[in-house]
């Protein structure tokens, strides 16, 4: 069996996640084979970055590219696509980006946005305890959303 050091692996390989504050998301994409997705591309400030599974999905990854992603669609279940559930954070600036979970326990990211106050953008490992058979090696994405109001619960 393999060992790992994930404290160091998680610090490899999302050295380039402060690259992404104070720019503008501009486009959101996902990559999804059959039912997962693998990749989320996020473009922000006129550069394309990418969170994706690292080893096994233990951990996430997320790197700066040097080429935009092209959005299709194949036959085969596969494909590169918008991702409309992030649209209403399109166009405003990262403010904050925090590291979440750990290695095989959502390790992941959560981006706030300037002037969105009660929601954040979350992308984590499918691996929380809680992930569905049949699902390893991929993504959990999703939109937290935030109280900070007593008036309004």
């Amino acid at each position: 069996m393999t060992s790992y050091n994930y404290p160091e692996l998680i610090l490899q390989k999302t050295a380039d996640l402060p690259k992404i504050v104070g720019l503008s998301l501009e486009k959101a994409l996902v990559n999804y084979v059959a039912d997962e997705f693998n990749v989320l591309y996020l473009k922000a400030g006129g550069r394309w970055f990418a969170a994706q599974p690292e080893i096994g999905g233990e951990i996430l990854g997320f790197h700066e590219l040097g080429a935009s992603p092209k959005e299709r669609q194949t036959s085969d279940g596969s494909g590169i696509v918008s991702f409309v559930m992030f649209d209403r954070f399109m166009g405003a600036q990262v403010t904050a980006v925090r590291q979440m979970g750990e290695a095989w326990n959502g390790h992941g990211f959560e981006l706030s946005f300037d002037g969105i106050v009660d929601h954040t953008l979350l992308v984590q490992s499918i691996f929380t305890g809680s992930e569905p058979e049949d699902y390893s090696d991929c993504l959990r994405l999703g939109v937290g959303s935030y109280v900070h109001v007593a008036n309004c619960i």
